[in-house]
């Protein structure tokens, strides 16, 4: 009766898997970092399209909703914020009203060492939005 014998395996297959795991996860890391972070600046486009819209019917920007949009901002994670090139006296209708936003939000970026360490390092990006429309009231 003979034995079976067990086959000799490689680690080097082992080794390629396991590179493509760690390679992977790092990706992973990174895209949902990536995308959370352009969510952010979406999220003050929006808010500058939405105070844009009442700037429209109101010929300029209030005093009431420059302090909403502000506290908005700020909410985002947006610091250093002017409203420098923004509508705020009265235009007239049919006249150009224009709301440019100015500031800073902290983001993540991610730095992978030669030993495969992963850092996560914050870091502060400048931000402009610039959007124009007509007065309408």
């Amino acid at each position: 009766m003979k034995l079976a014998r067990k086959k000799q395996g490689s680690m080097l297959k082992l080794v390629a898997v396991l590179i493509s795991v760690v390679v992977t996860g790092i990706i992973s890391i990174a895209m949902v970092s990536f995308y959370g972070d352009m969510d952010k600046k979406d999220r003050v486009d929006i808010t500058a399209r939405e105070y844009l819209l009442s700037m429209e019917t109101k010929g300029y920007l209030v005093e009431e909703d420059k302090e909403q949009m502000l506290l908005a901002l700020a909410e985002l994670g947006m610091t250093n914020i002017s409203l420098s090139g923004t509508t705020l006296a009265e235009a007239g209708y049919g006249n150009k009203v224009t709301l440019e936003i100015t500031g800073e939000i902290e983001m993540t970026s991610y730095t992978v060492l030669e030993n495969l360490d992963l850092r996560k390092k914050m870091q502060t990006i400048p931000v402009h939005v610039k959007k124009s429309s007509t007065a309408k009231y």
